[in-house]
């Protein structure tokens, strides 16, 4: 009676998505969970068996919503339960379908996959799981093909490198990426704007219609250690209304903290906590002072984990601040006099109305 019992316990049913690149929209909500409702004799088995379990999509353009419905019928001789789908990401989707189906009887399980963020072959999975016993309880269904993207983004991270503090103090370096269309329909490229006020960016023609160069400035007022922003771009393309690509640099410096911002996200519900970590780089012990905050509801804190050398910054966040357009700071002065004070920026993520994709990358620079 217990391995009777065993046989038809719950199997786990996931949704998974394997690709080169991020993937696909939710469409049935997560863990759709049942349990057996069906008392079978040993000898009244279900047996799932599906048509086809590999659906090949052949290629699509980046953003087509690709939909396959698989089909199967129960052969066995018991109720055929499907008990349990789980996305095991926010990707990949199954629809709605029979939980119960009687021998003999026919079903069917839709399965979708919204392209918008994949670019080149793709491969998902989904992990069907029964009340069927042994092997034949997990079924997977395959969905393969090729996604063809609608731009071409080169080189898809602006890496500046790492570069010494003190030559970039009062400087400006710039450095490109471009903007291509792969398919045949004209393409414009426009606003380019920055989260970090020390990135600016341009944008210009290589080929009009076809082609765009935007070139990344970085301003004089790096600061120690790691730097970085996002650039965006609109497009008259409304699969992609607003490319982001991610700008960095890094200033070595004698001090520097890590990590030198904190981006919060909007309608947080209760109080967030981050540590940052102040590392002195030289031989000689300096000290740091008057850690303080632009906004009084951000609480901070100083611990020196080794004298004259390393320190530890507490903040807390609570769940009704909420940063301003051009974000908040974390300061702190040193002693050293080509790094009189270190500075940690406070940003906060707002909702934007417009779908962000990074499609079609490049490789990185």
């Amino acid at each position: 009676m217990r391995n009777l019992a065993a046989r038809f316990l719950p199997v786990l049913v996931a949704i998974t998505v394997t690709s080169s690149g991020e993937s696909a929209h939710a469409w049935l909500s997560p863990a759709v969970t049942s349990r057996p409702a069906t008392t079978m004799k040993t000898d009244q088995s279900p047996k799932p068996h599906f048509e086809k379990t590999v659906h090949e999509f052949g290629s699509v353009l980046a953003g087509e919503v690709v939909q396959f419905d698989f089909e199967f019928v129960n052969s066995g001789e018991g109720t055929l339960e499907i008990l349990k789908i789980t996305p095991s990401c926010g990707c990949t989707t199954a629809g709605e379908f029979e939980k119960v189906i009687p021998p003999g009887g026919k079903g069917r399980i839709p399965v979708k996959v919204d392209t918008k963020k994949l670019s080149g072959p793709v491969s998902k999975s989904v992990d069907v799981g029964t009340n069927a016993p042994g092997a034949e309880a997990t079924v997977t269904l395959s969905m393969k093909g090729e996604v063809r993207p609608l731009l071409l983004i080169e080189p898809a991270k602006l890496e500046f490198g790492a570069m010494q503090y003190v030559s970039l103090r009062g400087k400006s370096v710039e450095k490109s990426f471009t903007v291509t269309a792969k398919i045949d329909r004209p393409l414009t490229i426009s606003n380019p704007r920055s989260s970090n006020p020390n990135f600016s960016a341009t944008v210009k023609p290589v080929e009009a219609g076809k082609k765009y160069e935007v070139t990344v400035t970085l301003g004089p007022n790096s600061r120690p250690g790691s730097n970085g922003a996002y650039i965006y771009v609109e497009t008259n393309y409304p699969e992609f209304p607003e490319l982001r690509i991610p700008a960095a640099v890094f200033a070595n410096a004698p001090l520097d903290v890590m990590p030198s911002q904190l981006v919060l996200t909007s309608n947080r519900k209760a109080t967030v906590t981050r540590a940052f970590y102040v590392r002195n780089n030289l031989v000689a012990p300096v000290q740091v002072s008057s850690l303080r905050a632009s906004d009084p509801k951000l609480k901070v804190s100083l611990e020196e984990v080794t004298r004259g050398m390393a320190w530890k910054i507490r903040l807390e966040a609570p769940a009704d601040y909420t940063a301003p357009e051009k974000g908040d700071t974390i300061s702190l002065n040193t002693s050293h006099p080509d790094v009189p004070e270190l500075v940690i920026d406070v940003f906060e993520r707002k909702p934007d109305a417009k779908a962000t994709a990074q499609i079609g990358k490049g490789k990185k620079e």
